[in-house]
């Protein structure tokens, strides 16, 4: 309840009370915009000897948004002296207090005293509600966190670039294949990781005012174990249903909203008196731009909300237990996170993560770092794994360098058999096979590269020389 509007008039007329009213509701807007309160609920009562004689209120007893405004609910009541028993019922029912005395005959100027001096107490109660509810902890962890990550970045920009790949996964952003090569540690550093600029501002933004919010509201030792939780959960994931390499404390930061929407479950009157409807409609918006926006991983922000949850169920609130609550987000959460990462080994290696090695593969290439580039792409797995071409043509081309033919020569049939438009391929190998002497068999690869891309003018020319070699065939 924002606001309590009481007045003592004897109520003869119903006329008179509805212009009261709508006098009564043009000052609480007044007030609503003084204030910059989005939303408001007032409470506005009337305290009379009798009801009006022509009882033609249709807005007595229920709530209302007066002028179809929808962001001022009103209640009007009549507090007379037949009905006041059950009138302060519904008085105590909406302010969240007791009354228990009623006025003995009439209402006098003393008992309307009174009943003001309860109705502010109500007030101060709520108030002190809610301040207990906002400042239980100090922002300890979200400081460190937030100089933890900037910390992470400059390094990050120091030693490369945090938009690189190489320096990325130096640094311990996800990827898949590397986690199921023993990396574990690949759940919780992509936390503190941030790629570009853009992407550590937007973050450490939301991790300064979210974060702040939820440490007071739990305390820091609490916070801290969500924020963790979550950002595992978030990451846990996005190995289950993304490919991509992805790092970010997006995952974390959805875990407060997690748990801001537990807070708002189990103290919906706090909740919605002070955060309301904003939060459901700023993680909607969120979850909306990953949808919608390419590149964003929306699994790890799913799986981080879904996170943070339930790890706030196992904590709970400072100095409040509810064992059965907490044993039961306890059971959600390791269940939540076996199954994600049974999930995710299941998937085993995909394709499309031997592209995204191949690519950085060719970056160390065009360095002449041939050994960096091998390394690069044997993290891609030959057991539970999708075949790969652009794993095996880029074997097949580090391999020529380091003088092992017969090895590309495997890789380059390997790609072809994988992708038998892999028109380089064919290529590379009709190559190989001319210096084994193999020169009819280069012929007809370099026609099928030519087939494959009729425009490509070094095929063309190459198939003359071999069409000379073996006697214009």
């Amino acid at each position: 309840m924002d606001l309590i509007h009481m007045s003592q008039y004897d109520t003869n007329w119903s006329n008179w009370v509805r212009q009261h009213n709508e006098q009564s509701i043009r000052q609480s807007k007044e007030i609503q915009k003084k204030l910059y309160k989005r939303e408001m609920t007032v409470l506005n009562i009337y305290i009379t000897p009798y009801p009006p004689v022509d009882d033609e209120l249709e807005f007595i007893g229920k709530w209302i948004h007066p002028t179809n405004d929808s962001r001022l609910s009103w209640y009007t009541l009549l507090l007379d002296k037949e009905g006041q028993e059950e009138a302060l019922d519904i008085v105590a029912s909406i302010s969240e207090s007791d009354f228990t005395d009623t006025w003995l005959e009439s209402p006098e100027e003393q008992d309307v005293m009174q009943y003001r001096e309860i109705t502010h107490q109500v007030v101060k109660n709520q108030k002190s509600t809610e301040v207990k509810a906002f400042s239980y902890g100090k922002p300890i962890f979200t400081y460190i966190f937030i100089a933890v990550q900037i910390f992470i970045f400059g390094w990050m920009e120091m030693v490369g670039s945090s938009e690189d790949p190489r320096t990325l996964l130096d640094f311990g952003a996800k990827f898949n294949p590397l986690i199921l090569d023993g990396e574990w540690h690949r759940f919780l550093t992509p936390i503190f990781i941030h790629i570009g600029i853009f992407h550590l501002i937007m973050n450490t933004f939301a991790l300064y005012y979210l974060g702040m919010l939820v440490e007071r509201i739990y305390g820091s030792m609490r916070f801290l174990f969500i924020y963790m939780v979550a950002g595992l959960i978030g990451s846990i994931a996005s190995f289950a249903f993304s490919p991509s390499l992805s790092a970010g404390a997006s995952g974390a930061i959805f875990g407060c909203f997690g748990a801001l929407l537990y807070f708002g479950i189990f103290q919906p009157k706090v909740f919605f008196r002070t955060l309301g409807y904003n939060i459901f409609i700023v993680i909607a918006i969120n979850l909306a731009l990953g949808f919608t926006i390419p590149g964003i991983d929306n699994a790890g922000h799913i799986g981080g909300l879904i996170g943070g949850f339930v790890a706030t169920g196992i904590v709970h609130f400072p100095k409040k237990n509810k064992l059965s609550v907490q044993l039961l987000s306890f059971i959600l959460t390791v269940g939540i996170g076996v199954g994600l990462l049974y999930s995710g080994a299941q998937n085993g290696v995909q394709a499309e993560e031997g592209l995204y090695l191949a690519q950085i593969a060719q970056s160390y290439i065009e360095e002449e770092n041939f050994e960096k580039a091998y390394e690069v792409v044997n993290i891609y797995p030959d057991e539970n794994s999708e075949p790969s071409a652009e794993i095996a043509f880029i074997k097949s081309y580090i391999e020529i360098q380091q003088g092992q033919y017969d090895l590309a020569v495997k890789h380059l049939e390997e790609a072809i058999q994988i992708n038998p438009r892999f028109h380089e391929a064919y290529f590379n190998l009709s190559l190989l096979y001319y210096d084994q002497g193999k020169v009819t068999e280069a012929k007809k690869k370099a026609q099928q590269a030519l087939k494959i891309r009729p425009s490509e003018s070094k095929y063309k020319d190459w198939i003359n020389e071999l069409s000379q070699a073996v006697g214009g065939e």
